[in-house]
């Protein structure tokens, strides 16, 4: 499956058969436009993430909403991602904030401020489910013990907001690009920048 969202005009999950290129019929139940949506590893559920403030959790095989999460105060989630297991959903939000949630029960485990003064715009879970990264316009990298919610230092990134953020498989590495089309490499142990490219 192929899974997109618009984010102006249309509240819309729209689904596509990669197989055979065939639009499947929509998920319905946002009343803001998408920003983001993730598949969980097994891919059985999808989330997506909206401008009504708001994180869905929709069952891929029944075709419809299975949870629908949030937390009070958030106007606008920005990012969603899903643990390497999938028990795990994170969000990440307008506010700043991010939340981790359980998906079975939608209960909110744990809430993380970091991004203060600037949006939340994306969250990765680590390739062994134990460390979060969360990226904003704050141009930090910031970095959490998902268990603790011990948060590691900053890792500053490109000049101005940072747009996305992935670990390497091993998870020994870190990548994150800039609103400027720049991309570092980091090595998550010891925080070094190792490589840079500027578009």
């Amino acid at each position: 499956l192929l899974a997109w969202g618009a984010w102006k005009g249309d509240h819309r999950v729209h689904l596509w058969d990669a197989a055979t290129a065939k639009e499947l019929e929509p998920l319905v139940g946002h009343t803001g436009g998408i920003i983001n949506v993730a598949f969980s590893p097994a891919e059985s559920l999808l989330a997506s993430a909206s401008y009504d403030g708001s994180v869905k959790i929709w069952d891929l095989t029944l075709r419809r909403e299975r949870l629908t999460l949030r937390r009070e105060g958030t106007k606008m989630v920005n990012g969603v991602g899903f643990s390497p297991d999938g028990r795990l959903l994170a969000s990440g939000n307008a506010d700043g904030s991010v939340v981790i949630w359980e998906t079975l029960s939608g209960r909110a485990l744990h809430t993380y401020s970091g991004h203060e003064g600037a949006q939340c715009r994306y969250v990765t879970f680590s390739p062994d489910g134990r460390m979060l990264a969360s990226i904003g316009f704050d141009g930090k990298v910031r970095r959490w013990s998902v268990s603790t919610g011990e948060q590691q230092p900053a890792i500053i990134g490109p000049q101005g907001a940072v747009w996305s953020v992935q670990y390497s498989s091993d998870g020994r590495l870190l990548a994150c690009s800039g609103e400027k089309g720049e991309v570092f490499i980091w090595d998550v142990a010891s925080g070094t920048k190792l490589r840079e490219w500027r578009m």
